[in-house]
């Protein structure tokens, strides 16, 4: 392979853990390059028992087979994408905001963003790549697309312990769309395909593009309900 990676390799045959135990990037203070990687499993970067927020960028080039995270820990964690079979991401409770600029293709990233208010938006999901988003703090905001939701091809599924604010962003397409939303999921605007649990949304922002657009509106998301709070007796 021809590119930014050293002339090493590292070769691990089940998984790849950062932060387990600890519950924590900062103590990575050295770089992180983890070159022609040949994982055949999972790589793991948790950071869930940080109480600082955190600035995070994930940014994916499968052409190039190169891949960076920044801002999660310390230092950039470079890796490339091929080697891997799942990402998973997890984030601490101090408020994160997480830029997902693209996703590494062929397999499940999977972001758990933290128990703190977080934000997150996601630019582009390759068509063979599965996005699952896990929102576990109060008054977290989801954005998908960065004007034209031809980027996400894959599938996106979300899940929240409390409501999530959603926004679709396919402002600046210009071809026609068509579109359907029921309860629990929304396709078709751009190339997206998105799936979210009962109640698991607070709001939802669709701004569509130019090009004339078709909405088959099957059913609507439908109220939070917290799974412990008990019925009042009527």
């Amino acid at each position: 392979m021809v590119g930014p990676w050293p002339t090493w390799s590292i070769s691990v045959r089940q998984a790849l853990l950062f932060g387990t135990g600890v519950g924590t990037l900062q103590n990575l203070n050295g770089c992180i390059d983890l070159g022609a990687i040949d994982l055949y499993g999972f790589l793991g970067l948790d950071d869930s028992g940080d109480v600082v927020g955190r600035i995070a960028t994930l940014d994916v080039d499968n052409d190039l087979d190169f891949a960076t995270i920044d801002g999660l820990a310390p230092v950039t964690i470079k890796f490339a994408p091929s080697g891997l079979s799942e990402l998973s991401i997890v984030g601490g409770s101090g408020g994160n905001v997480f830029g997902l600029n693209n996703l590494p293709a062929g397999i499940t990233t999977t972001l758990y963003a933290g128990e703190g208010t977080d934000s997150v938006t996601v630019a582009a999901v390759p068509a063979d790549a599965t996005l699952d988003l896990f929102f576990q703090g109060g008054g977290d905001s989801f954005t998908l697309g960065a004007g034209n939701l031809d980027a996400i091809a894959g599938l996106v599924n979300l899940d929240a312990d409390a409501p999530i604010n959603l926004s679709l962003d396919d402002s600046l397409d210009v071809t026609s769309d068509s579109v359907t939303l029921t309860a629990t999921a929304i396709a078709g605007l751009g190339g997206s395909t998105v799936t979210f649990t009962e109640g698991s949304l607070a709001s939802l922002t669709i701004s569509a593009g130019q090009g004339g657009n078709t909405f088959q509106v099957n059913g609507v998301p439908g109220r939070y309900r917290d799974p412990h709070q008990r019925r009042e007796r009527q």
